[in-house]
């Protein structure tokens, strides 16, 4: 009885190690795809929806843009939050950053923004009559739409626009404009020549 309980263990023991050494084999394997297929994929999945710099480098007007209804021009609160935030954003010099992502957008919106930077220093209330004064490109909703478009840190309109769509302001979706419609077409051929390459590696063996 002593003996077949300690052939049992024995049993175990060389089981485990069978499991540790296939383990072991494995290992390296698991690794690789875990650096270089899965962390990859997964940074370029993170990138594609991260969207922190404009909350980050201009979070008063874009809190105070999450309760607007985007039909006409923000009243005095959110120009006032504007003017701070862009004058904060010119002394650090963090607002050309900022600039230049929401120009991926809108184009003009560098020079608006940079514009309205520099002379924000020195703007005083009502801050809404002297910032449409400055640039009367401020009384367009496009850019307070882009704005509000951008009050999250995640976002889809890069994933939109890699499938030729257009993600609005108010979280619609549709499609693009046809002299923007290049990523789908180019994915079909590049999908296609794969498929002839695949094919032809499998006929000639």
């Amino acid at each position: 009885m002593i003996e077949q309980g300690a052939l049992k263990a024995n049993l175990r023991r060389a089981d485990r190690r069978r499991k540790l050494r296939a383990y072991g084999l494995i290992a390296p394997l698991f690794l690789f795809l875990v650096a270089f297929f899965l962390v990859p994929i997964g940074s370029v999945l993170y990138f594609s929806i991260s969207n922190p710099e404009v909350v980050t480098m201009l979070p008063r007007v874009t809190a105070a843009l999450r309760d607007w209804d985007g039909q006409s021009i923000p009243d005095e609160p959110i120009f006032a939050a504007l003017a701070e935030d862009v004058k904060l954003g010119y002394a650090d010099r963090t607002l050309p950053k900022v600039s230049l992502r929401l120009n991926y957008e809108v184009s003009g919106f560098r020079s608006l923004l940079m514009r309205t930077g520099r002379k924000a220093k020195s703007m005083q209330a009502p801050f809404k009559e002297a910032i449409i004064a400055r640039d009367k490109r401020w009384s367009e909703l496009i850019y307070w739409r882009t704005l509000k478009g951008n009050d999250s840190r995640l976002t889809l309109h890069y994933l939109a626009q890699a499938l030729d769509l257009d993600l609005q302001w108010d979280g619609g979706i549709q499609r693009a404009p046809p002299d923007k419609r290049i990523y789908l077409d180019n994915l079909q051929r590049t999908l296609w020549i794969a498929l002839v390459v695949s094919l032809a590696c499998i006929v000639l063996g």
